[in-house]
């Protein structure tokens, strides 16, 4: 499905991981850190949306620390991790409210 772009994801995709758990690591930043890694994961997740429902060919899943699961499974998986950055965002704007509001 992506295999025209396949060389330029292999270094994309990490970089912009590596970005992200700064921003996380950054006070500052982490509410855009957060925002960044739900906006990653929900693409991934669609992805996967997507070899499961249109793709006549599903790849592997090989490699990787996930290399055990289905991909029906790494979609439950990301779906929990979506919710813990939606949960994350939430309480992070709570918590900046409870800041500015004494």
């Amino acid at each position: 499905m992506l295999t025209f772009y396949a060389n330029s994801i292999a270094w994309v995709i990490p970089a912009l991981e590596i970005i992200i758990s700064l921003l996380l690591i950054t006070p500052k930043w982490q509410l855009t850190g957060l925002y960044a890694s739900f906006s990653l994961m929900a693409m991934f997740s669609a992805y996967i949306v997507a070899i499961i429902n249109f793709s006549e060919y599903i790849p592997c899943s090989c490699g990787g620390v996930l290399q055990n699961m289905s991909w029906n499974e790494h979609l439950v998986f990301n779906t929990v991790f979506l919710l813990l950055a939606l949960c994350g965002i939430l309480l992070h704007s709570k918590s900046n409210k409870a800041q500015t509001n004494p």
